[in-house]
């Protein structure tokens, strides 16, 4: 399969994904991205107003003291402590949108594994034994790998990083990184279905290496999740249960 039609084959298993999800057998699995994103924005909330109000105050604080003897600068402190605490904000905001995914992904392992093989088993009639060994096994390679591959795009994002200052190829770093996470989100959503292949570590990588255009596509849109002018903790958690399921779609559409 060529690179780009592998692509179109990632991005369309989301529509078959997308009636899956919303069949009876499947639905009940988004009980669990609703409980992950009030305790995301609860988790949030307590970060930002409690570390924010500190951290508000000291910069007031530590502002005053420098314009104490400069009666009309008395707004900057107030300024200074507002801009600290957007700063916060801000800073939560776009931390969550560059690694946001993967803690999804380590935290949610357990069921995203669970619900690969339901999908499976419901595409091709194939059934596995439960094992709780197995399933423990599954859910800790995959939360692994999540956090190998956020590891590995922070890497690359630091290069491109790098890489935004020559002239010309700055133009293609977005380009890049976007394909770069793709990539890289893609690549750990089409693993749970993988492993169940009983291929080794080595060889799982490189099916979905030989499979890069259907990681790029399955992962393209679950980036393009992060990046829609929604919160971002409520849409992320949804959208990695259909990358899930359009991933074990995608690969089943390979056999």
């Amino acid at each position: 399969m060529s690179f780009f039609k592998g692509i179109g084959t990632g991005i369309g298993a989301y529509g078959r994904a997308l009636s899956l999800l919303f069949s009876r057998p499947f639905w009940w699995f988004m009980l669990f991205p609703v409980a992950l994103s009030c305790l995301l924005f609860w988790g949030g909330h307590c970060i930002v107003d409690g570390w924010g109000d500190n951290l508000s105050g000291a910069v007031e604080a530590r502002v005053a003291g420098w314009t104490s003897d400069l009666s009309w600068l008395g707004w900057a402190s107030a300024v200074a402590g507002f801009a600290a605490r957007w700063l916060l904000r801000l800073i939560y905001y776009f931390s969550f949108l560059l690694w946001g995914g993967y803690l999804v992904m380590a935290v949610m392992s357990p069921v995203f594994s669970w619900l690969s093989e339901r999908v499976e088993a419901r595409l091709s009639g194939r059934r596995y034994p439960f094992r709780w060994r197995r399933f423990l096994w599954e859910a800790g390679r995959g939360a692994l790998l999540a956090t190998g591959s956020m590891l590995l795009q922070t890497l690359v994002f630091i290069l491109l990083f790098v890489c935004s200052f020559i002239p010309l190829a700055g133009l293609l770093t977005p380009f890049a990184g976007f394909l770069a996470s793709s990539y890289f989100y893609g690549f750990a959503f089409m693993d749970y279905a993988v492993e169940r292949k009983r291929l080794t570590l080595g060889e799982g990588i490189g099916f979905i290496h030989r499979n890069a255009g259907v990681a790029v596509g399955v992962g393209g849109v679950f980036t393009v999740s992060l990046l829609l002018p929604l919160w971002p903790l409520f849409t992320c958690p949804f959208m990695s249960l259909l990358a899930v399921i359009a991933a074990a779609v995608a690969i089943e559409g390979r056999e």
